[in-house]
């Protein structure tokens, strides 16, 4: 416990403004905690073994944008850069130089449908590329091509505002391109380009993505709760109406007489 501070543990990254990927939370989204679980960086199993999968599964550090760790134990993994050793020598920093960003583009996808995903979710998430982005849609067409062989970025995102509830982004793409953001995708958040709203798609198994255009654009990501807030509240009256609908309509129904004659 003595080490809590200088490992900058769980939520505490909060009280730095840090990003922390192994944040305790209520919530339980079963997507991230697989893919925490994949990586080792889930609060559970402590020791060397979440920096054995940590290492083989080094691609899906990159996607969450993990650049930064810090541990009790001192471990040589091949593209994983030992910083220095800090708190009398009993905590060593680590820093991954491959991590990805916070949003980058990518010129094509790759389409799935979200039961299929859940029916195998470690297939589909060991075989993720980022630059091949996979998207869960349940039916229709995403605006981007689809991946007929390596994608290649077709242009630049600039993260320009970072909040609790709003990230806007400067966007300069030489095709029609998707704009893969990776913040975990969650019901309530909705995404506009240059004012006009788009749709969020759940993308590379637990992040979002959103398609733009080609050319300059302001993209905005913004915890926007009130249509779910707006269904919560129409979820009542309509069960309620259906309940008198069935109501009126067993008073309207002629009740055969138990008496009644019939067929022999």
């Amino acid at each position: 416990p003595k080490l809590d501070v200088q490992l900058i543990t769980t939520s505490l990254g909060l009280l730095y403004g840090s990003h922390d990927v192994i944040l305790t939370t209520p919530l339980l989204i079963l997507r991230s905690e697989v893919l925490l679980w994949r990586t080792g960086l889930d609060v559970g199993d402590k020791g060397r073994q979440k920096w054995d999968r940590l290492a083989a599964h080094r691609q899906l550090i990159d996607i969450l944008g993990v650049r930064w760790l810090t541990s009790v134990h001192d471990v040589d993994i091949p593209g994983i850069r030992k910083v220095g050793v800090f708190a009398d020598g009993a905590v060593h920093l680590y820093e991954n130089p491959t991590a990805r960003p916070p949003a980058w583009l990518a010129g094509c996808a790759q389409v799935a449908r979200p039961q299929a995903v859940d029916a195998d979710p470690i297939t589909f998430l060991d075989a993720l590329d980022p630059d091949r982005p996979l998207v869960e849609v349940e039916d229709g067409e995403l605006p981007v091509p689809a991946c007929q062989s390596s994608g290649v970025s077709p242009g630049t995102v600039k993260l320009v505002e970072d909040g609790p509830q709003r990230m806007v982004f400067d966007v300069h793409a030489t095709a029609p391109a998707l704009m893969v953001q990776n913040d975990t995708w969650y019901p309530g958040w909705v995404a506009t380009v240059d004012g006009q709203p788009v749709p969020l798609y759940r993308t590379l198994f637990a992040f979002r993505g959103l398609p733009v255009p080609k050319g300059d654009h302001q993209v905005v990501l913004a915890y926007d709760p009130g249509r779910l807030g707006t269904l919560l509240l129409l979820t009542p009256a309509c069960l309620l109406l259906l309940v008198l609908w069935g109501a009126m309509s067993g008073m309207g129904r002629r009740r055969p007489s138990a008496l009644g004659s019939g067929p022999a």
